[in-house]
């Protein structure tokens, strides 16, 4: 199975491809439904192995919170960086540029190096 996070390379790469624009609401709808099919498919094959991303995303939620100074509360990261953000497509890179600093603080990497 693909990983959200391979998945999201692709779209990196070729996001009219995927969400037509480069756009950071789009690009978060997206994940949420990706993430309700995964639950969907658990729903209706128990046997089938969903990844575990839950904690990923609220730890990479918490991390964007950090990075803007920003206290918890009922705004998902998404929304925090378009409020930081001049436009929708300069929102779009930030996300993955904050994505890619997250995932260098576990040992990983978003850009291939």
């Amino acid at each position: 199975m693909v990983s959200l996070i391979d998945l999201l390379k692709k779209i990196y790469d070729k996001p009219g491809l995927y969400l037509s624009v480069k756009s950071l609401p789009l690009l978060t709808h997206f994940i949420c439904g990706y993430g309700l099919g995964e639950l969907s498919c658990k729903d209706r094959y128990p046997n089938i192995t969903i990844s575990d991303d839950t904690r990923f995303w609220r730890d990479f939620n918490r991390f964007v919170h950090l990075y803007y100074k920003c206290e918890m509360g009922a705004m998902r990261e998404g929304t925090l960086i378009a409020k930081y953000c001049d436009s929708d497509e300069e929102a779009f890179d930030k996300y993955f540029e904050l994505l890619d600093m997250f995932l260098k603080q576990r040992g990983e990497s978003f850009f291939e190096e």
